[in-house]
């Protein structure tokens, strides 16, 4: 019996820890691309890039916890193939790893800018602490910066070069940013907290061509606008590292697909975290969940269940983002919404949003508001109907405005 979990990041670790936490005696192998200790990113994006949170500050756990713990951790190690008959894992030296179970915690890589020229030093993404530490540098010397992609890593990057001094734009292509992820008033809000700081936001952006001249790029846009910025900095997107999963004959749709305890189409491998596309009972359908929750709490149940104590994951989803003076944070996986309703007033920047769909709530956001967190949760959970005028008073508890909904309708 022995587990090996390829990926090291924030979900490889915390299942290897789970595992042992359950009790698990057997043999745990945790194997990963970079040289750095198991990481969290989030941070990378703010204050690690800022220069405020030294790198050391990011690491899940000390070294010496993988050792007290009996877990082999083998950095700078890359798998190139799975053998499911023969239960072996095959790495670029040519070395086999036996497993009884294989955790895949691939993650994620950014998606790159294609059919442009070489820009060479110009061009940066920020994904790995080398990139964050490739492009910190850059930035303090930088005056005119250019951030492609509208999504949260691409404005929590523009916060940051805007506090570093630069001079930002921000493009996106869709006709909001945030596109999706948010209803459209309230990227109209935090498209203005931006405008607002010194940065420009340009969306139905689509860059068409790019030009080098001497230390600058020219880029044009769909829209018709042409920038020009001595730094460009990637944020279009992710792509999940599924091709071992593919290559091994496992089903793979814009992730690896598992059910809701992680586990994959062959029963002795499991996947977690952002390349985990799994079922969410909660939300009754399967969801691909880029976030640090996510990457926790999958990682944690499926290290349980492997260990005898057999656990589906149906939390729901949570995400957040720091930029300036908001601090966004994002409940539930809505895809479809009928009314928006703003609790509180958004000109004072401390407001919820809450996303209804025939009356039921299905998501929201809370703007420097995380004290309603746990109540918006637990009536995501719950499936809870709201009645919209009560829900938009703050001066009315959640509950106590749950509550009265139900009397209302009842009455």
């Amino acid at each position: 019996m022995s587990v090996v979990i390829i990926g090291a990041g924030q979900a490889g670790a915390r299942a290897a820890e789970a595992l042992r936490k359950a009790g698990y005696k057997q043999s745990v192998t945790l194997l990963g691309e970079e040289s750095y200790l198991p990481y969290e990113r989030p941070i990378l994006s703010k204050g690690v890039l800022q220069g405020t949170v030294d790198v050391g500050q990011t690491m899940l756990l000390p070294e010496s916890f993988y050792k007290e713990q009996a877990i082999t951790l083998m950095l700078g190690v890359r798998a190139t193939a799975i053998d499911r008959t023969g239960r072996l894992v095959r790495l670029e030296s040519g070395t086999c790893l036996p497993y009884e179970n294989l955790i895949l915690a691939t993650g994620l890589r950014s998606r790159p800018l294609l059919g442009v020229p070489e820009l060479g030093e110009q061009v940066f993404c920020v994904r790995t602490i080398e990139d964050t530490e490739r492009l910190r540098p850059r930035l303090l010397r930088a005056t005119e910066v250019l951030i492609l992609g509208g999504g949260f890593l691409g404005m929590e990057l523009a916060a940051t070069a805007r506090l570093m001094g630069c001079r930002v734009s921000v493009t996106e292509r869709n006709p909001s940013i945030l596109f999706k992820a948010v209803a459209a008033e309230v990227a109209q809000h935090l498209a203005a907290l931006h405008e607002a700081q010194g940065v420009r936001v340009l969306t139905r952006a689509k860059p068409t061509h790019f030009k080098r001249v001497s230390n600058r790029v020219h880029v044009q846009f769909s829209n018709g606008e042409t920038l020009v910025a001595d730094t460009i900095v990637v944020a279009i997107g992710s792509i999940p590292n599924t091709e071992l999963a593919e290559a091994a004959g496992l089903e793979v749709q814009d992730g690896i697909v598992t059910d809701d305890y992680g586990r994959t189409s062959d029963p002795h491998i499991w996947a977690v975290g952002d390349v985990s596309r799994h079922y969410n009972a909660t939300l009754d359908r399967t969801v691909r969940v880029e976030s640090w929750q996510n990457a926790q709490n999958q990682a944690i149940c499926v290290g349980r269940s492997i260990a005898g104590d057999l656990q589906s994951y149906t939390e729901v989803p949570w995400f957040w983002s720091d930029q300036f003076n908001w601090n966004l944070q994002i409940l539930g996986y809505p895809h479809l919404w009928d009314h928006v309703v703003f609790r509180g007033d958004p000109s004072k920047e401390k407001f919820s949003v809450l996303y209804l769909s025939q009356g039921r709530l299905v998501g929201a956001n809370m703007i420097n508001n995380g004290r309603e967190l746990k109540p918006l949760r637990q009536l995501i959970e719950a499936g809870t109907r709201l009645d919209a005028e009560l829900a938009r008073d703050p001066s009315v508890a959640l509950l106590d405005a749950v509550a009265r909904s139900v009397e209302s309708r009842t009455s």
